[in-house]
């Protein structure tokens, strides 16, 4: 199982001094029970988490400054560290989109969200900029009469502007390249259905099942709510 976070935890409101816990994410469920039991959390009050470093997923430091519970935390990483390349492109398009549309931080339970939407957003691997983009829609018939261009006057096609207006039009973004993953153009789409809608929150709900009862005296019971999917139902 790939890491993602390497994390620090502290508790100053025990009885006894400073009571501290480190912890690489994901972490085995007795692993966070541990970690609980060490810290003397009980309900959680006057525990701190912190973020000391991102093996991967770097783009979550500003979002990730002071998480304040490590069981979602651990979610997030759990879901992460399954993510395949493609996928990973997806999570970023998602989180850029996510950010962009509330221009205010995002939450833990938001991002574990966003971690289980990668499948609900369209990736073009190929296009890292919109001249890029503008080409695949070209040359997938996305651009009316293309297909029907002599080569000599289809390289005359301005892409740029295409993959621009292509971008804006269907809310996508340009994940850039890093050591993670290839990046490329990730957008939304729709659900099809109400019935795989819900499918889809089922699935984004899952993740907390198997730990209701392990940390039933360690912690509060999370707040039950529905995802928030900033992509509409069709």
């Amino acid at each position: 199982m790939r890491k993602v976070f390497y994390a620090y935890a502290v508790n100053n409101s025990g009885p006894d001094s400073r009571v501290e816990a480190f912890l690489n994410l994901p972490a085995a469920p007795y692993e966070i029970l541990d970690a609980m039991d060490k810290l003397r959390c009980g309900d959680g009050a006057g525990v701190k988490f912190r973020v000391d470093e991102f093996y991967r997923f770097g783009s979550l430091v500003p979002f990730l400054s002071e998480p304040n519970d490590l069981r979602e935390l651990n979610a997030l990483a759990q879901k992460l560290s399954e993510l395949d390349e493609q996928q990973e492109v997806a999570f970023e398009g998602l989180l850029m989109i996510e950010y962009r549309t509330k221009q205010a931080p995002i939450d833990l339970p938001d991002l574990i969200d966003l971690a289980y939407s990668t499948d609900r957003c369209h990736v073009v691997g190929e296009a890292l900029n919109d001249s890029q983009l503008g080409r695949f829609c070209a040359e997938k018939s996305f651009v009316p009469g293309a297909e029907d261009l002599p080569d000599s006057l289809f390289e005359l096609l301005d892409f740029e502007r295409i993959g621009r207006e292509h971008r804006h039009q269907t809310g996508g973004v340009i994940v850039e390249r890093t050591a993670d993953h290839p990046g490329g153009y990730g957008r939304p789409l729709a659900f099809d259905s109400e019935e795989k809608a819900r499918e889809a929150a089922k699935a984004f709900n899952d993740w907390r099942g198997p730990f209701d009862d392990m940390y039933e005296n360690t912690a509060a019971p999370l707040e039950e709510e529905k995802p928030k999917w900033n992509m509409e139902l069709s």
